[in-house]
């Protein structure tokens, strides 16, 4: 099953975040379908922009982090933790660089991991082509790695 819907709406590509059952939680599985849904976006000459939503009540909260503690338990060179950074980090890259206009269409929680939506969307420091957020009045963004107590391990 996908966990990105990658549709065309005219001259737009639609990217529907498809994991509500885990609250759109980022998996290894869910950016990497999102980086191929931007990159097929940013390749193809008749998307002109780019619209980000997602199914459910929530936007995106965050990392998996039931992936996420099974990557820390895994022994040290075994860990995939910093590959999966790096994953997020080049997703984040592509989408604030993307030359064609970025819209995310906020309609619920967009925490943690998930709020790039809306601090770097909001911040506009996408690539040529800018970026902005729409928000429903449900829609919220937060931090909350220090209520997790959060920390990857010591290398």
């Amino acid at each position: 099953m996908a966990l990105v819907i990658d549709e065309r709406v005219g001259a737009a590509a639609v990217l529907t975040l498809d994991r509500a059952d885990k609250r759109n939680a980022l998996s290894q599985a869910l950016i990497a379908e999102l980086r191929r849904g931007f990159e097929r976006a940013r390749d193809d000459s008749q998307v002109r922009t780019v619209i980000l939503t997602a199914r459910g009540p929530v936007f995106c909260a965050g990392m998996d982090l039931g992936e996420l503690q099974e990557s820390f338990d895994r022994p040290g060179a075994e860990s995939p933790v910093w590959d999966d950074a790096l994953q997020l980090a080049q997703l984040y890259d592509l989408i604030y660089t993307l030359p064609k206009p970025t819209i995310a269409v906020v309609q619920g929680p967009a925490v943690a991991g998930g709020g790039w939506a809306g601090d770097g969307l909001r911040s506009c420091h996408c690539g040529g082509g800018g970026a902005f957020r729409l928000s429903r009045s449900a829609a919220r963004a937060g931090r909350c790695h220090g209520n997790a107590a959060l920390a990857p391990p010591r290398r």
